[in-house]
């Protein structure tokens, strides 16, 4: 099970690459240990998710790509995404 959500992860994240920025970004490949890792809610302080951009700024309106790391045990109350 845990194979099948990292690869629709993966999936996603390309699917989200190439219709938005195919034609406009200019491809980058950095070492998982040069990631940089920020809290998801940063007033959650140390119980918030982490979270990385991968492209854009993902507090603004436009489209973003960003990775977010969930502690064992994680769970968030329902909640939408209005941003994006």
């Amino acid at each position: 099970m845990r194979h099948v959500v990292k690869t629709l992860v993966i999936v996603t994240f390309f699917l989200t690459f190439i219709s938005t920025n195919a034609f406009t970004a200019e491809l980058k490949v950095i070492k998982a240990q040069s990631v940089e890792w920020g809290y998801l809610n940063p007033l959650r302080g140390a119980k918030s998710p982490g979270a990385a951009e991968l492209w854009a700024d993902r507090t603004k309106t436009n489209a973003t790509g960003m990775l977010v790391r969930f502690k064992k045990g994680f769970s968030s109350p329902p909640h939408i995404h209005n941003i994006s």
